[in-house]
């Protein structure tokens, strides 16, 4: 009997059996269905601190990201879970860089940077905003700055 129970349980330790505890073998898959996963990207369970949480840990769950990725053009996973913008190419494809302005990357943020991306941006175009004008990593209607 003991020699049928420690079989059983060695089988269990090696994973083949999965103990019907409710728990999953898919160590994501609580990420990957919950809310920060489709807008932040973090799809990947992780420990941090001491504690589980979720963390982007890959391009492919941050380019997937509705909210870092098609908004803010953060579409790469950084080195602290979180997901960045690596490229140009990720800033000019976002809603900030159409509507804002905010095309150009500097460090791992979308800022603007050309007098051209305020111009195009769609601030600059709506009566009332005239955010047409560079400055300080933004655009801005000049008449109502100080």
């Amino acid at each position: 009997m003991v020699r049928v129970i420690g079989f059983v349980f060695g089988i269990a330790l090696l994973g083949l059996v999965v103990p019907s505890t409710g728990c999953s073998r898919d160590r994501d898959k609580n990420c990957r269905e919950a809310e920060p996963c489709t807008k932040y990207g973090r799809c990947s369970k992780t420990t941090e601190f001491g504690a589980m949480a979720c963390a982007a840990t890959s391009d492919e769950q941050c380019a997937k990201s509705t909210v870092k990725c098609k908004e803010f053009g953060q579409c790469a996973a950084g080195p602290k879970g979180e997901c960045i913008a690596k490229t140009e190419a990720h800033c000019r494809k976002s809603d900030k860089c159409r509507i804002e302005g905010l095309c150009s990357l500097k460090d791992t943020y979308c800022i603007a940077m050309r007098r051209s991306d305020c111009r195009k941006s769609e601030n600059c175009r709506l009566p009332g905003r005239n955010a047409c004008t560079l400055g300080d990593g933004s655009c801005y209607n000049r008449h109502m700055r100080d």
